[in-house]
């Protein structure tokens, strides 16, 4: 791989990075935020008599899971389909002809990581800890390579010193559609109301943005 072309791979490699810490992150807080925003609502609904929650609702008050209700798809030419609770889910879309290809690339990269990590490759002498490691991280090579997950294998080669063989123009674009398709996955999660609710200050904050949530998903306006 050439210098220049090195360099602009690095680049995509550590902006991917930043991305998924970003949206692991993002994905902690909603844990919370999630039970914490049903809670709210489920008490709000209460003060007010407010029937719209069935009684499996009233009685977990978590199962609630708001999001945005407004198609994410923004004229992207991507496509969602809404469930029952207003979650947008994106539909499987067709693959460029060109993934075929790289999905040749990384299949070489998992080999060469099954070199170190396969069961059948670890060194009698290793503890059973190394050998419970060395295990779980050929589980996750093999599980992105068959998920197309090649940012995990993309890390775990780094670990190992191996190489990742050079690409042509078209193949290099997969990064940046992976950089790309994150960045539009985070900016759904924090366009939920469970993040939006999360970074409230003051209890009027977080009353009108249960009002816009009633108001939206059961057209009940307060």
């Amino acid at each position: 791989m050439s210098k220049g072309k090195r360099l602009r791979y690095r680049r995509q490699v550590n902006n991917l990075k930043y991305l998924h810490e970003e949206k692991e992150i993002i994905e902690e807080i909603l844990e919370e935020a999630h039970v914490e925003f049903s809670e709210y609502l489920a008490e709000f609904a209460k003060a007010r008599q407010l029937q719209f929650l069935d009684d499996s609702q009233k009685e977990e008050g978590t199962s609630v899971i708001p999001h945005k209700s407004d198609n994410p798809s923004g004229g992207s030419g991507r496509e969602f389909i809404n469930d029952e609770v207003g979650n947008w889910i994106e539909t499987t879309p067709s693959e460029p002809a060109e993934i075929d290809e790289v999905h040749e690339i990384f299949r070489k990269v998992y080999r060469a990581l099954a070199m170190h990590l396969h069961p059948d490759r670890l060194s009698p002498s290793m503890s059973e800890e190394q050998k419970e490691l060395h295990l779980r991280k050929f589980k996750t090579a093999k599980s992105a390579l068959e998920n197309k997950h090649y940012y995990n294998l993309i890390i775990l080669a780094e670990q190992y010193d191996i190489e990742i063989p050079e690409m042509s123009g078209e193949q290099s674009e997969w990064i940046e559609r992976e950089i790309r398709e994150i960045r539009e996955k985070i900016q759904s999660l924090q366009s939920s109301y469970s993040f939006l609710f999360s970074n409230c200050k003051t209890d009027e904050q977080r009353e009108e943005l249960i009002k816009r949530f009633i108001l939206q998903k059961y057209n009940i306006p307060l």
